[in-house]
C-alpha cells in the first residue's frame, strides 16, 4: 500500500503552527533532545488544536527542520526549556511575521442561528496613528461591518477575539471599545441589512 505523500510546509505554515500554540520539540533543530509535540494556549479550542497537530504530521520532516533552522538563524524563533522538554517558541520578530500572516487571513464567522446580540466597535485613534487608523477601518470593512458613524461600526456576529487581535497588532488598545448589546435603535433596518 502506497504511503501518503508528505507536504512541504511554507515558512508561514510553520510560524502559524508555533504562533497558534504548538510548541514543537527542539529535536527538529538539535537532534538528541527530547521528542514530542505539546499543545498550549487554552484560547484555541480542542478541534483547532487537533487540526494543527494533524497538519504538523502531514509535513515533510526534513523540510520542516530546514525551515525551523532558518527561522532560528533569522532570530524568529527561540529554544527554551519547559520542565524536561526543550521547546520552540516565537520571538518578538517571529511574532510580528505570524501576526501579519494571521491578519491577511482573518475574518469573522457568521452564526448559523443569530444569538440576538449586536456588537459595536467604536474608536478614537490619535492623529499620530493615521496609518493604523486607516488599516483598522479597512479591517472592519473587510469584516462586512456596517458604519453607523465615522468611527462606529456594527455587526451581529461575535468578533471580540478578532478586535482584540487588531488592537494588539495596530497598538491601539486604549483607543478602541468593543461593546455587546441586546437592543439597538432601528434594529429592523439592521436586521434587513445583515439578512437576519
Amino acid at each position: 500500500m502506497k504511503s501518503m505523500e508528505k507536504e512541504n510546509p511554507r515558512v508561514k505554515d510553520v510560524l502559524k503552527l508555533i504562533g497558534n500554540g504548538l510548541l514543537i520539540s527542539s529535536i527538529f533543530l538539535f537532534p538528541g533532545m527530547g521528542m514530542g509535540v505539546k499543545t498550549i494556549m487554552d484560547v484555541i479550542d480542542k478541534r483547532e488544536k487537533e487540526q494543527y497537530l494533524k497538519k504538523l504530521h502531514q509535513y515533510d520532516t526534513n523540510r520542516l527542520k530546514a525551515i525551523l533552522r532558518r527561522l532560528h538563524k533569522q532570530k524568529c524563533i527561540s529554544v527554551s526549556s519547559e520542565g524536561d522538554k526543550s521547546v520552540i517558541t516565537l520571538t518578538s520578530k517571529g511574532r510580528k511575521y505570524f501576526l501579519k500572516y494571521k491578519l491577511l487571513e482573518m475574518d469573522i464567522q457568521k452564526l448559523k442561528h443569530w444569538d440576538g446580540k449586536w456588537r459595536l466597535v467604536m474608536y478614537d485613534i490619535s492623529q499620530f496613528k493615521r496609518s493604523q487608523q486607516d488599516a483598522f477601518r479597512q479591517m472592519l470593512k473587510k469584516f462586512h461591518m456596517l458604519s453607523l458613524q465615522k468611527s462606529v461600526y456594527l455587526t451581529p456576529y461575535p468578533c471580540a477575539k478578532e478586535i482584540a487581535f487588531l488592537r494588539e497588532y495596530f497598538d491601539i488598545g486604549e483607543e478602541v471599545i468593543y461593546v455587546q448589546v441586546e437592543a439597538i435603535e432601528n434594529e429592523s433596518a439592521y436586521k434587513e441589512y445583515f439578512n437576519l
